[in-house]
């Protein structure tokens, strides 16, 4: 396991060219390092909030990656939600209310 973590959040330039300021902190480039050059089977991503982890989650979506993300309240899932679709990627939403439902396709059909 790889942790990936960094508390200053240094800023350096993007040699992946993943991002349009052609920026990323340095916690972004070694989790994007570690998932292109296959450096770990697991990688813990610890950054503060605001720092820029949906980022790594976005590169992980665009390599062809399913992601599964937990978040902490429905209003965070929703506005991460938006902006994966508008990133046009088509993410679907879990949540005790859609697993006690009848008809639970949709979680089952993502994770095959």
């Amino acid at each position: 396991m790889v942790i990936v973590g960094e508390v200053h959040l240094p800023v350096m330039e993007d040699t992946h060219n993943f991002t349009p300021s052609g920026k990323l902190r340095l916690f972004q480039k070694e989790f994007i390092d570690c998932v292109k050059y296959n450096k770990a089977d697991v990688i813990q991503l610890i950054a503060p909030t605001g720092a820029g982890k949906t980022l790594c989650f976005e590169y992980l979506l665009h390599e062809g990656n399913k992601v599964l993300l937990v978040y902490p309240t429905n209003a965070l899932i929703q506005s991460q939600m938006e902006r994966f679709k508008k990133k046009g990627f088509n993410p679907i939403y879990i949540s005790s209310k859609i697993l006690s439902k009848k008809d639970t396709s949709a979680p089952k059909n993502y994770m095959d």
